[in-house]
């Protein structure tokens, strides 16, 4: 009997924790990123949004705190092809943190960014590594990055075929100025760099200066 009452209770609130997340999926309208990268990072879930859910076209902001990955792709771009037809003229808003993960999703948002009429403004925050670096980098509005950001950038595998390392190398001569030691490289070590030679290497436009 106490087992059975004891399992009840372990139930129970783990329902009741389950429900309390659910509760916080959908924060409130707001106009101040930070509010809403709050809101969804105090919930632990990172399901992709729901494009009919209230106030996303009027927000238009884009939240992704994952790995870059298919399921990352998929949903940053069907939120972008959706904002962007909802209003080309209006900027949309694409909040980041990421270790980083795979180049070919990384160039499937990339292209879809540009490729889109509305500007798209890209905050990095937090940590934005590898992939997330070059989705920063890319940005066709305003690259944001914030004080606390830390950056990296990783080298081209030893073994990439030459296809992939050229679109590689291409990519970050095009759109930054980082140092020729690092292109060059094969160690496949990330590089770390802070907010300030974020700005200083072309990589983001500016450091966020709100309150």
């Amino acid at each position: 009997m106490k087992s059975n009452l004891f399992q009840a209770v372990i139930i129970g609130l783990v329902a009741g924790a389950f429900l309390y997340l659910i509760d916080l999926r959908a924060p409130e309208e707001s106009t101040d990123y930070l509010d809403v990268v709050d809101a969804i990072v105090d919930s632990g879930i990172h399901d992709p949004v729901d494009l009919e859910s209230p106030g996303f076209f009027e927000r238009r902001i884009i939240i992704s705190m994952t790995d870059v990955n298919a399921d990352f792709s998929e949903s940053i771009i069907s939120q972008l092809r959706a904002l962007d037809h909802d209003d080309p003229t209006k900027p949309i808003d694409l909040l980041l943190r990421t270790e980083g993960g795979w180049e070919a999703d990384a160039f499937a948002v990339i292209d879809t960014i540009r490729s889109i009429q509305a500007p798209v403004n890209v905050h990095a925050l937090g940590e934005v590594h590898s992939a997330g670096a070059m989705i920063l980098a890319a940005g066709t509005g305003k690259r944001i990055v914030y004080e606390n950001t830390i950056l990296g950038y990783h080298e081209a595998g030893a073994d990439e075929d030459e296809l992939f390392e050229s679109r590689y190398l291409m990519f970050w001569k095009k759109h930054a100025n980082l140092p020729e030691a690092w292109l060059m490289s094969r160690d496949e070590e990330l590089q770390y760099f802070s907010a300030r030679e974020a700005v200083e290497m072309g990589v983001a436009d500016e450091i966020w200066s709100g309150n």
